[in-house]
């Protein structure tokens, strides 16, 4: 009401100590709301989410720099958690997130404003951390499907994902804002292959700017009922995603969004790996734990022709060793359910790497 700032750090000061207990590093996500208090009024006035503004600019872009700084220098120079991702804002150009189209922050010249804003106050409290964005929905189109770029769209139409990442890398580059990183999310491609084709598309586009940003795909998952599929897709989606240039993945999400309220057995998407902390474990999870199994040594792996993944891209295979076994890591992904398919495993050379390696055990996971 004085027109003071005051922040309540406490639930987040306990978040980010639980993580880092945990030993995971945060990602900070600086604005999936507006503070009321701070938003544009007139935006607010117009706004039908609740409460009103939380989709806006700022009233004042000074302010919320300010809130920006204060908040980076609590974590980072107060507490010393030294945290160094840092994007901003999450999906602008939604209608859940980024508002109406000409006063909310969907409006692309609003988001740059506010970027500026961000990265100002952000490295104004510590100028060591890396910030980027802007974290688009449906970065990608149907380009993939027909041979062609994740920015091909029918004529007369747009590409929102080119649009957006294209207006950001322009407004960096010529205003020398730091970008360190373009952040995109990309759900349910009709095949995980496209994933290399979405990253080649976005490190191109960063090129064409002069800019060399890290690529990061903050939001990926199948949105499918969880079944097999489903940890299909997440299996040969990492193999992909591997091969190309992406600097983080991030799958979401590690915990289910349903409601305390909600049947624990009914949660339609594979938007998750658990329910309700722990309680119920989906598919995709014994993806990434069977991924995790796999040892610090990669090995040379071939399916034919040298090549870890088939020509016709329904079988991938990834191996590797560590001190006293091998370990190998297949999928398969495709529409032909209705086809049984076998694999047959040969291993070469196991005497040079193990002493009695005529005496072996193994161990077999599936899903299936």
């Amino acid at each position: 009401p004085d027109g003071s700032l005051n922040i309540d750090y406490s639930n987040l000061d306990e978040t980010i100590d639980r993580l880092k207990e945990m030993g995971m590093e945060p990602m900070m996500l600086i604005g999936w709301e507006m503070p009321p208090s701070l938003a544009n009024q007139e935006c607010a006035a117009d706004d039908s989410s609740y409460p009103p503004g939380t989709e806006c600019p700022p009233e004042d872009y000074s302010e919320w720099e300010e809130l920006i700084y204060q908040i980076v220098k609590h974590y980072n120079i107060d507490r010393g958690d030294d945290i160094t991702y840092w994007e901003v804002w999450n999906e602008p150009n939604s209608d859940e997130y980024g508002g109406d189209t000409e006063l909310g922050i969907q409006n692309i010249q609003n988001y740059l404003m506010l970027y500026e804003a961000t990265v100002n106050g952000a490295l104004a409290a510590d100028p060591s951390i890396k910030i980027g964005g802007p974290n688009i929905a449906s970065s990608c189109g149907n380009g993939p499907i027909f041979g062609e770029s994740c920015f091909w769209v029918q004529d007369g139409e747009e590409s929102v994902g080119k649009e957006w990442t294209e207006s950001l890398l322009e407004f960096s580059s010529e205003n020398n804002i730091q970008l360190d990183f373009l952040a995109f999310h990309k759900y349910s491609f009709v095949h995980p292959k496209h994933y290399l084709t979405l990253v080649n598309d976005m490190k191109s586009l960063a090129q064409s700017y002069g800019l060399n940003p890290e690529l990061i795909m903050g939001e990926w998952a199948l949105w499918q009922t969880l079944d097999e599929k489903s940890a299909a897709y997440a299996a040969s989606s990492m193999q992909y995603q591997l091969k190309s240039d992406l600097d983080m993945s991030c799958f979401i999400s590690i915990n289910g969004l349903n409601h305390e309220d909600e049947p624990i057995n009914y949660f339609p998407h594979s938007f998750n790996l658990a329910v309700i902390d722990g309680k119920v474990v989906h598919t995709p999870y014994f993806v990434f734990r069977m991924f995790n199994m796999l040892g610090e040594n990669k090995l040379h792996t071939s399916i034919n022709d040298g090549l870890d993944i088939s020509e016709d891209d329904s079988i991938g295979v990834i191996s590797a060793m560590d001190e006293g076994s091998i370990q190998i890591f297949a999928w398969r992904y495709d529409d032909l359910d209705q086809l049984e398919k076998s694999l047959s495993f040969t291993v070469e050379n196991l005497n040079s790497k193990f002493q009695n390696a005529n005496n072996f055990h193994v161990n077999a996971y599936l899903i299936d």
